[in-house]
């Protein structure tokens, strides 16, 4: 019974020393590395590949109480036309009488280096759609605008 309480005051310890890895991933920035990238090394028939992917949901103080939020990003490379799919997202959310899920910010950008110039080319808000899928269930559909290939 001792080792056994030793032990776990030992991984209580140890677990508050531990920490998530910290993602430096911001919106808007790249590098030219993303750039040259021409296919992925472990499967160089890969329509796309996904340069990351990092979600973190915490507490907020609002009104009377709090509320959960959640923030994904998510960064993509597209190699060939077949993978312009991956460039189009649903996001699902819950809707019951007066409480529902909300969808706050959406924002993203297609990056394309022609000519050695970059241009960037804004999510319009105006192409995020509303489906309703079920009498609790919506969903918002997404299109980045001006997706090539490389």
């Amino acid at each position: 019974m001792k080792k056994m309480l030793c032990l776990l005051l030992v991984t209580c310890c140890f677990a508050g020393m531990l920490n998530a890895q910290n993602f430096l991933h911001e919106f808007g920035k790249f590098s030219q590395e993303e750039f040259d990238l021409k296919n992925y090394a472990k499967d160089t028939t890969a329509e796309a590949v996904v340069l990351y992917d990092i979600g973190k949901s915490f507490f907020q103080l609002y009104d009377n109480g709090y509320r959960l939020v959640f923030e994904h990003k998510t960064k993509l490379k597209i190699f060939k036309k077949s993978g312009f799919k991956f460039a189009q997202f649903e996001v699902p959310y819950y809707v019951e009488n007066a409480q529902m899920e909300m969808i706050d910010k959406m924002a993203g950008n297609t990056y394309n280096l022609e000519n050695g110039k970059l241009r960037i080319t804004p999510l319009d808000p105006k192409t995020i759609f509303d489906e309703k899928t079920s009498d609790n269930w919506r969903r918002k559909k997404i299109a980045l605008p001006d997706v090539k290939e490389g």
